[in-house]
């Protein structure tokens, strides 16, 4: 009987009949051969409800590969389109032409559909990272692999010494949108502190946000490079002392370095220790509390501010304290 309905004139009949048919788990040839037919149905909403039960049900959609190319390159519905995507991607490479066709989806003008392409390419995995990596040249591709996990995460790593800077500047951003597990790309991000490439440089520090104590190997590197090979006509060198800041903790010793240098990063450093609060109390006071007799009345506000929080009488403005 349901069957029969969805030969009806009324597009919701066809829907409900469809939809029922789903519900109690209908995997009849006859059933398959609905699915693949109503991906071409003159009502939008009947050709998205086949492209979802194809998603939900591998065993129909292994069949159906062409009618669901067709779908996501071409239905003008965006919701099909996207549901296209997302049965394609349960699928995974069952087809030379699924991962290209996902791939180009990342520029889909839907954002609906692009991400659905995305979650696709991210649920197909490794075997999809050979024609990632092929597309560098994308910046939508960096998405994909820092949700990819390890396999992505070691592609983007290698992406930061890619020849072209562009790629390696799309590379730096994605760590920068990343949380705590970008932290084992930390040394080749530090690397990039000098990159040829003054745009790449500019973004390096933004990289580290978030990433924590997971950082803390890349600390003296990052401190010779305040120290020694920032610019001083610029602000490279204040912006890796907040760059530390995110590492937390590990980062204080550091810090303290820096506040010994004499480099335009010196007042940053200062700041970023009390951020910090009394978790820094112990190993900043002795190096701060001197500063509040300096030459140099920036370097006492500036002191006696910090001070106060690593005290506990004020409270950090950016940053809630680790214990």
């Amino acid at each position: 009987t349901l069957l029969r309905f969805v030969e009806d004139e009324e597009w919701s009949r066809r829907y409900q009949a469809i939809g029922q048919l789903d519900a109690v788990g209908e995997s009849s040839v006859e059933f398959q051969a609905v699915a693949l037919e109503g991906l071409s149905d003159p009502e939008p909403a009947v050709r998205r409800l086949c492209a979802e039960v194809l998603g939900k049900r591998p065993e129909l959609a292994s069949h159906a590969i062409p009618e669901l190319l067709r779908a996501l390159q071409d239905d003008p519905e965006q919701y099909v389109r996207t549901e296209a995507a997302e049965a394609l991607g349960a699928l995974g490479p069952v087809s030379d032409e699924v991962m290209p066709a996902l791939i180009r989806a990342l520029d889909d003008q839907s954002g609906d559909v692009a991400g659905a392409a995305n979650r696709a390419l991210v649920h197909i995995g490794q075997p999809a990272l050979p024609l990632l990596e092929a597309r560098l040249d994308n910046r939508k591709i960096f998405s994909v692999l820092s949700r990819m996990g390890e396999p992505g995460l070691a592609l983007l790593i290698e992406a930061l010494e890619h020849s072209d800077a562009g790629i390696r500047l799309n590379a730096v951003l994605e760590f920068g949108q990343m949380g705590p597990e970008k932290a084992k790309a930390a040394a080749a991000l530090a690397k990039r502190l000098e990159d040829p490439d003054p745009e790449v440089r500019r973004m390096v520090p933004s990289a580290f946000n978030r990433i924590g104590p997971g950082a803390a190997e890349v600390v003296p590197t990052m401190v010779d490079f305040i120290l020694h090979k920032a610019h001083a006509r610029t602000d490279e060198g204040q912006s890796v002392v907040f760059a530390l800041g995110e590492i937390g903790p590990p980062a204080i010793p550091g810090l303290l370095q820096v506040v010994a240098g004499n480099t335009p990063a010196r007042l940053d450093a200062i700041w970023e220790l009390g951020e910090f609060g009394p978790a820094a109390a112990e190993q900043a006071i002795p190096i701060l509390a001197p500063l509040l007799q300096d030459a140099d009345p920036q370097v006492r506000q500036f002191a006696e501010s910090a001070l106060e929080k690593l005290r506990g009488n004020k409270k950090p403005t950016s940053r809630i304290p680790e214990t």
